[in-house]
């Protein structure tokens, strides 16, 4: 009797040990998760907060180059046309100095989760003359025309977040495209039904291309990817990354065909390739 008791103690103490050491497993490798993740988080914001630094310091550089030339010159000689020359530098390095912060707000925002989805049936058409309106005046500046073609039936939809289509995805890739296009050209920008579950959104500018090496980078926060403009127009680097990141958390997919002048085999210029998923009637998007 006694041994069957031991042996019935030892049984139950071994299955103990088992599941002790099963849960001690699974809370090592839970830790060791937190760990990486954190590591990871860690390491992310200080390639962030490096880039951060590394891009202000430009615009930091001629906002007090120009404050300085004011408080020697400007000041004193009475010449309105210097003066107004430092003031114009001095906003466009604040310009600078904000889009490279709202960037990094939004990026930080987005990948920590921070940004809530509303999913819904929107019409891109619509939102994309919205954004199109939105940079009516540098479109003037550079004479550049946006012509827009659909090939979806009228009542297509995608499904997405509206606000985050609008000024994180297509408003950005809208401001590349006039960035870095020449003046006088076109950008286009291309609906149609891809297969039974895809929208495909196509933005082609005609413009000077990016450079072969950079593309395989050009969606990764932590690289140094930003360029100047057709017209000396400053980046923060963030913008495409950004627009990765939203457009993969609305269940959508992102690409890039792009050649430069040197490397031209269809023509100078880049298209972006966006892909959603197809929603429903436009009826119902207006009524959602």
């Amino acid at each position: 009797m006694w041994v069957a008791v031991a042996v019935g103690l030892i049984i139950s103490l071994s299955a103990t040990a088992v599941l002790l050491v099963r849960r001690l497993k699974h809370m090592t490798r839970q830790r060791e998760h937190r760990i990486a993740l954190l590591s990871q988080l860690s390491e992310e914001n200080q390639a962030l907060l490096g880039i951060l630094f590394h891009d202000l310091g430009t615009p930091l550089t001629v906002l007090e180059f120009s404050v300085r030339r004011l408080q020697s010159e400007g000041s004193l000689s009475g010449d309105t046309t210097l003066f107004d020359q430092n003031i114009e530098k001095i906003l466009q390095a604040l310009s600078v100095m904000r889009d490279i912060l709202s960037k990094v707000k939004s990026l930080q925002e987005v990948r920590a989760g921070k940004k809530t989805l509303n999913l819904k049936n929107v019409d891109p058409i619509t939102v994309t003359k919205e954004v199109a309106q939105l940079f009516e005046e540098r479109l003037q500046e550079k004479r550049l025309e946006i012509k827009i073609e659909s090939y979806l039936d009228p009542d297509c939809t995608i499904q997405a977040d509206r606000t985050l289509l609008k000024h994180e995805v297509l408003a950005n890739l809208i401001s590349n495209a006039i960035k870095f296009s020449p003046e006088n050209r076109i950008i286009e920008i291309c609906f149609l039904r891809e297969d039974e579950k895809n929208i495909l959104i196509q933005i082609r500018d005609y413009g000077i291309g990016i450079p072969w090496d950079l593309i395989p980078r050009i969606f990764d926060f932590d690289a140094q990817t930003s360029r100047l403009g057709t017209n000396d127009e400053k980046g923060t680097g963030f913008g495409l990354p950004l627009v990765k990141t939203c457009t993969q958390l609305m269940s959508g997919s992102i690409d890039v065909e792009s050649y430069t002048y040197e490397k031209g085999v269809s023509g100078p210029g880049t298209a972006i390739n966006l892909r959603f998923p197809i929603g429903g009637s436009i009826e119902t998007a207006k009524s959602a």
